[in-house]
């Protein structure tokens, strides 16, 4: 999965489920970036909103026969509550745990209809659900109360280590 590939797809998930209805005039959809922090404590609403932070890819072999790249990808579910009480608290978990599961679904749902249909527009490919952990998050930014969920996608990578030569100056004191 590409970054552009991996924003956009969370971005259509904030859109597409009832419960975030993210949209260009009610942001519920954030990139964690400086900028989008500063515009978090603006939006800070009662609504759910969901908080995708920056991916990690991480490389790894078995004898150098079979590269794999492993991308690892985490987003938050939060909502704030001005609530002290344990009750209103566990209703908004709740809540924001059923956006956590119903997301989670619809991605591996999406890599099953990638798989049959490779023209899918959702490249989701390589989901482990053994890799998925939701952990409860809270308070955050004050109030926020939620889920944080990560995942691994495993993809072949052999081809990104052939090397290119076109990619490289030629320099002797570099030689490929």
């Amino acid at each position: 999965m590409r970054f552009s590939e991996y924003l956009a797809y969370f971005e259509a998930a904030a859109t597409s489920n009832k419960l975030i209805g993210h949209t260009s005039e009610n942001k519920r959809f954030f990139s964690i970036t400086i900028d989008e922090l500063l515009n978090v404590q603006k939006a800070k609403s009662s609504e759910i909103s969901l908080y995708l932070l920056p991916p990690q890819i991480k490389p790894t072999d078995a004898l150098s026969d079979n590269v794999r790249k492993v991308f690892i990808g985490e987003f938050l579910i939060l909502k704030n509550t001005n609530a002290k009480d344990l009750s209103t608290i566990g209703a908004v978990l709740d809540e924001t745990q059923d956006v956590a599961e119903q997301i989670i679904a619809k991605m591996k749902n999406d890599q099953s209809k990638f798989l049959m249909n490779k023209n899918h527009p959702w490249k989701i490919k390589g989901l482990d659900l053994n890799t998925v952990s939701i952990t409860m998050n809270g308070p955050l930014m004050g109030a926020c109360y939620g889920w944080g969920v990560d995942f691994q996608m495993n993809q072949t990578w052999t081809d990104k280590m052939l090397i290119n030569n076109a990619d490289w100056h030629n320099d002797t004191r570099f030689e490929i």
